[in-house]
């Protein structure tokens, strides 16, 4: 049972095949593939498909969910664990889920929102009034302080904080020693199978981070009065549906690194794009800016977001045309059909958001930036599933609530207190296609305060 020989497929090179380019340009050859048809063989060897097709997306994700795992071997578990991202037991995972999920309902998300501004606040307050800044670097630093202090209750920023050193340190650790995107994804059966070689060369870069949350769940497990954070609702988490029990101190770690990791780098991501989009278009950065200003002197707070419709919708339009996470994986588990076409057990399947938010089938004008896409006025429907920057079906992303919430404060505070202009002309801005989606060259705008 194999498609592999009734597909369309991706160019390669002589002899070589497609292997260079899916090890070290695997979003190049994403972009090959997808105006090729609705299943596009990418195949570096083990059979590989990309899937280009809403519909058959979602039987992917949604309608068969239960025929694709996620695919083995994520080197990210060597740096988050057995989190929600890289768990590929669907039971465990939605246990996990269902443990979790009350943390990040809507009325709890939005009690971050004060931290939320308070720490940009904070954090705009040192920047210069007119300069070049790599909105990149600042973008990360800040949200590393919101995700610390609303997931552990610690300020990563004040001087005794062991917080920012132990994280920082982790990520840029764990991030020189990861290969290219694509390679790791032809690492990973052999990244599976010999964990116990591989491990020991990664935990140096994460043994502080380790310790640091070790050390805070213990503290919190022996806390008389509950604090008020993401942590303290995890450890109060209990599986009500199931055998009523809570998480192990090694689930809480697991989980705690897989949201920072999460909650980090993608927010930053997102806002560092809508804002170099923003500094392309200055009219739609003044409509922003403008609608911000309206709320007053105050600071912005989950209540304001009724007020912030054009300012969502820049961050949609920006999460379509740059999603942090820009591949989603799967593997099939069992010999399986998608749409016509059968796949056998064991075929990777691979989702490319960045691709598929830019069909011109579904998207007028799809490389132009147009927020208004996204409100009352835009265009009619489109097919389900040709927007999904936070996924879909049980793996949808469980902090999707929280990321338009800091998302959409952040902005809105960043274009009212600032104008931006960019420094190099938009063809010159070059992506790094890793596990998330970044700018390769960081983010150098020109700002300005108003």
């Amino acid at each position: 049972m194999s498609a592999a020989g009734q597909l369309p497929h991706a160019r390669g090179w002589p002899l070589l095949g497609r292997l260079p380019a899916f090890a070290f340009d695997l979003l190049g050859l994403c972009r090959q593939a997808a105006p090729l048809g609705p299943l596009v063989d990418i195949s570096p060897g083990h059979l590989t498909l990309q899937v280009n097709d809403p519909a058959l997306i979602g039987q992917v994700l949604v309608t068969q969910n239960r025929a694709f795992a996620k695919v083995p071997g994520s080197p990210l578990r060597f740096l988050v664990g057995n989190g929600l991202f890289t768990n590929e037991d669907p039971d465990d995972h939605r246990r996990q889920r269902r443990l979790m999920q009350p943390a990040f309902h809507r009325e709890r998300v939005a009690a971050f929102g004060a931290i939320m501004t308070d720490a940009t606040h904070r954090h705009l307050a040192a920047w210069p009034d007119e300069g070049r800044l790599d909105l990149h670097v600042e973008l990360m630093d800040l949200t590393l302080t919101i995700v610390a202090r609303c997931l552990f209750g610690v300020d990563p920023a004040a001087e005794d904080s062991a917080a920012a050193p132990a994280l920082t340190r982790a990520l840029a650790g764990f991030a020189s020693r990861m290969p290219p995107y694509g390679l790791a994804f032809l690492l990973g059966p052999w990244l599976h199978r010999h964990a116990d070689r591989v491990a020991p060369r990664l935990e140096s870069a994460n043994a502080v981070l380790e310790q640091f949350v070790q050390d805070l769940v213990a503290r919190r497990r022996q806390q008389a009065a509950p604090a008020d954070d993401l942590l303290a609702m995890l450890l109060a988490a209990r599986d009500v549906t199931g055998d009523g029990a809570g998480m192990t101190d090694r689930q809480v770690r697991d989980e705690i690194l897989t949201l920072f990791v999460a909650g980090h780098e993608t927010t930053a991501n997102a806002l560092a794009w809508s804002l170099l989009l923003l500094a392309q278009n200055p009219a739609a950065q003044e409509r922003l800016a403008a609608e911000a200003a309206a709320l007053g002197d105050r600071p912005a707070s989950a209540a304001d977001l009724e007020n912030l419709p054009y300012t969502k919708m820049v961050l949609s339009e920006a999460l379509r045309l740059y999603p942090p996470v820009w591949l989603i994986s799967r593997q099939a588990v069992a010999d399986v059909r998608l749409g016509d076409t059968p796949l056998a057990a064991g075929t990777r399947v691979f989702i490319c958001p960045f691709t598929l938010h830019r069909r011109p089938e579904y998207w007028d004008e799809p490389l132009a930036f147009r927020p208004e896409r996204f409100g009352a006025d835009g265009p009619g429907e489109r097919p389900r599933y040709a927007y999904i920057p936070f996924g879909a079906g049980p793996r949808l992303c469980l902090g999707e609530p929280f990321a338009w919430l800091e998302g959409t404060l952040l902005l809105a505070t960043l274009a009212r207190q600032f104008r931006f202009a960019p420094t190099i002309p938009p063809e010159a801005v070059r992506l790094n296609a890793q596990a998330t989606l970044q700018p390769r060259d960081g983010l150098t705008l020109r700002l300005r305060r108003r």
